[in-house]
This record gives C-alpha cells, structure tokens and sequence, in this order.
C-alpha cells in the first residue's frame, strides 16, 4: 500500500474513533445526551421541536447514532419523528435514516473496523453460521433478518460487513426488509395518539409484532437445533 494511500486511512480512522468517542461523550455526559437517553416519546418530540429549523437534521441524525450506538429503542425515536413531522415525512426520514445508518455500519465493519467488529462477533457463537450462510445466500438472510427479528439489526449490519456478502445484495435487501417494519413501528406511533380512533388497528399492529418476533425466535432455535443434529 503506498505511503499516501496509508496516511488517508489513517486520517480516516482518527476521524472516526474521534467520531464515535464524541457521540459517547455527547451521550453520557452532556444535557442534551441525558434527555436523548432518559425520555418518553412525548418528552423525546418536544425536544426535536425546540430545535425549530433544525429539527429534520437533528431527527435524522439521531436514528443514525443509533445505528451504531443503540442508547434508545428505534421505535421510540421513530415515533418522536412522526410525531413531529406527521406520518408521511416522519415514516420517510426514519426509512432513509435508518437505511443509510445501516449501509455506514456495514462500511464500517468491511472496510474500517473489521479487525474490532470481528473480536465483538466472536462473542456470538452463531455468527459463524451466520456469515457462512450470507456467503451463499446473503441477500435472503439479510432480507429475513430485516423483515423478521431472528438477530439483532446491528448484527446483521456488522455480520454483513465481515461477510462475503455482496454490497448491491446488501444494500437492496435492506431497502426491501426494512420498510415493512418501520412502516408498521410510524403506523403504530401514529395510532396511539389518536387510541379511540384506532385502537383496534394498533392491537393488531401490536400483535402482528410480536407475532414476527416468535417467528423469528423459533426459526433461531430451529437452526439451532439443526446445527446441533448435524454435528452429533
């Protein structure tokens, strides 16, 4: 590698520990961290309002920090969005944040911080499998894990970095996977705060969730138990 070229990526990476160092810091130890952390989604849209103008920028920048540093559930900024702008702009600025988050991360862990990110997935013993089968079959598992929670959305993002996966396979099921679920997360932020006008759409909403959470769990333990016959 030229002498050049290495410095670039050394600027890069300098760039982006200091990065990831300033949103801990603004995390833990600034107000506005604080209220990003410890709030409810009423709370959580009055803030994004006081930054008047800046709203947008700040509403997008924060599903992005949660990308990469997960310090509020998604569904929770989700619904501050929608909150915020109405349903149709909030569901578009969490689809394209969330989407561009994902595609950082996956950069992230493929061509910056893959040494990191692959001692963090050794600690999952099913992330060999796991990257194994996205050499062959990428786009499905990225697809199903998007559209069905069987691992963690930041699994996937990393666990497809350090795969063999394709990039366009990535990026495409992504785009497909992920709009189902936040589409149905913005319906549901949207919905609560008109209950008596659609409360039994929210119930259904609700429970179409978790039933998406026990398909994926039982198809985690069935691969599980799969792998575990084949070996014996």
């Amino acid at each position: 590698m030229k002498t050049s070229t290495k410095i670039r990526w050394s600027l890069l990476n300098i760039g982006i520990a200091a990065l990831i160092i300033g949103f801990i810091y603004f995390l833990l130890f600034t107000p506005s961290g604080y209220k990003l952390t410890h709030t409810n989604i009423d709370e959580m849209s009055a803030y994004l309002r006081s930054y008047g103008s800046y709203a947008l920028i700040f509403g997008i920048l924060a599903i992005l920090l949660q990308t990469f540093i997960p310090f509020s559930p998604f569904i929770l900024l989700a619904a501050a969005n929608v909150l915020v702008f109405g349903f149709t702009r909030g569901l578009i600025i969490n689809y394209i944040a969330a989407c561009l988050g994902a595609y950082l991360a996956f950069l992230f862990a493929r061509y910056i911080g893959r040494d990191w990110v692959e001692r963090k997935m050794a600690r999952f013993p099913k992330m060999h499998e796991f990257n194994k089968r996205m050499e062959t079959e990428g786009f499905f598992y990225v697809l199903l894990g998007r559209l069905i929670s069987f691992f963690p959305s930041s699994i996937v993002n990393y666990g497809g970095g350090i795969s063999k996966i394709k990039m366009r396979d990535f990026v495409l099921a992504t785009l497909l996977g992920k709009f189902p679920i936040i589409f149905i997360e913005c319906l549901i932020a949207h919905d609560l705060q008109h209950w008596k006008q659609y409360r039994g759409r929210v119930l259904l909403l609700i429970s179409f969730l978790i039933l998406l959470i026990i398909i994926g769990n039982w198809i985690r333990t069935r691969s599980s138990r799969r792998r575990s016959s084949e070996r014996t």
